[in-house]
């Protein structure tokens, strides 16, 4: 069995390296030497015959560079999948998205183009799956299509090595505050707008909102900073940082300084920053949509209605509550339960086996 995984090698969402990791280990436990499973964006475009019986696409998006896709681009996309397929090979797909976050007719027609083409789904999640057949029940193709369902997968390899205290003195934070996270690229106005209100509700001297990478826009450098000074005047008692994308080995820095992780993600089905969080045995905050409002419904996490926020500073007080009496511990619980390594890498090998019946 041989599986082409279509993941950058620059792919900043580590957990879905780590999902296709997961998989290719489980694979090799029951096939020394007979299971294959590849991580490479570029072979999809530039082997003519790829050597695999199973192209399993993350993203129909990256195959265009994450860039907002032409008629051209969708155009070639059809033409290579019509090949793969007259070629014999099996064509899965994982729904991290309902559409790309940029939300364009041709970002529709793109994923309308890849699923067309595709023998299997994976959702993560059921609302994925419902959303899934809303939008494409209609099809004669979706009639054809298998459905598996593998939720998202830990972070078990990121560095977890510092304490709270040594966390907090290395980011300058002082450690009587109660610390509300926000990492991660802020995508779009409505997160923007969402984090600004978040820092306005909280009242408590000793509420901290930190967050690390906020878009401070502009090309140049003393615009930038007129901005940055700004906001420090809207919100003194809190921190906005501008950081590059952080690297591995940082993250457990933001971490474990803080409380509470807040996921601004209020247009998408998933959000690797609730597996984050969990992962880190911290309370999590998101919005009560997509397979992210299942997941902190099921596990007792607060949850903000992106359509509504009247209820947010309720929310952020309950998000406190539940970090003080531990909550965090069981988010970890969870996730060592339902997200492991083995389950998660388990559930991709055994789609893979049944697609190729």
């Amino acid at each position: 069995m041989k599986i082409l995984a279509t993941l950058p090698d620059n792919m900043l969402n580590l957990s879905v390296h780590e999902m296709m990791e997961a998989t290719r280990d489980f694979g090799l436990s029951k096939h020394e030497g007979t299971f294959k499973l590849d991580i490479n964006l570029n072979d999809f475009w530039e082997i003519d015959n790829l050597d695999y019986d199973i192209i399993h696409i993350h993203w129909p998006e990256a195959l265009v560079d994450w860039k907002i896709p032409t008629e051209n681009d969708i155009k070639k996309l059809n033409n290579r999948l019509k090949q793969l397929k007259t070629q014999e090979k099996k064509i899965i797909i994982t729904r991290h998205n309902a559409i790309p976050h940029t939300k364009t007719k041709l970002d529709a027609a793109l994923y309308k183009t890849a699923f067309s083409f595709a023998d299997a789904i994976f959702h993560m999640e059921k609302f994925s799956y419902n959303e899934y057949k809303e939008f494409y029940g209609e099809f004669n193709w979706y009639t054809k299509q298998k459905h598996f369902f593998a939720p998202i997968i830990m972070y078990s390899k990121l560095p977890n090595t510092i304490s709270k205290i040594e966390a907090r003195a290395a980011l300058n934070i002082n450690p009587n505050k109660f610390m509300y996270l926000v990492i991660g690229s802020i995508r779009n106005k409505k997160e923007k707008i969402l984090i600004q209100n978040i820092a306005a509700l909280l009242e408590d001297k000793n509420d901290l909102l930190f967050v690390a990478q906020w878009p401070f826009y502009g090309n140049r450098i003393i615009l930038k900073q007129i901005r940055q000074l700004l906001t420090k005047i809207k919100f003194p008692k809190h921190t906005f940082k501008f950081l590059p994308a952080i690297p591995d080995n940082k993250i457990q820095l933001y971490l474990n300084a803080c409380d509470v992780l807040i996921s601004p993600r209020m247009d998408s089905i998933n959000s690797g920053l609730i597996s984050l969080g969990f992962s880190f045995s911290r309370t999590v905050i998101g919005p009560s949509a997509g397979n992210m409002g299942d997941i902190l419904k099921e596990t007792g996490n607060p949850m903000y209605n992106p359509s509504n926020l009247n209820n947010l500073k309720e929310r952020l007080n309950k998000g406190k509550s539940l970090a003080i009496s531990g909550h965090g511990n069981k988010n970890l619980e969870y996730a060592k339960n339902n997200w492991s390594w083995e389950k998660v890498g388990k559930l991709h090998y055994e789609a893979y086996v049944d697609i190729l019946k």
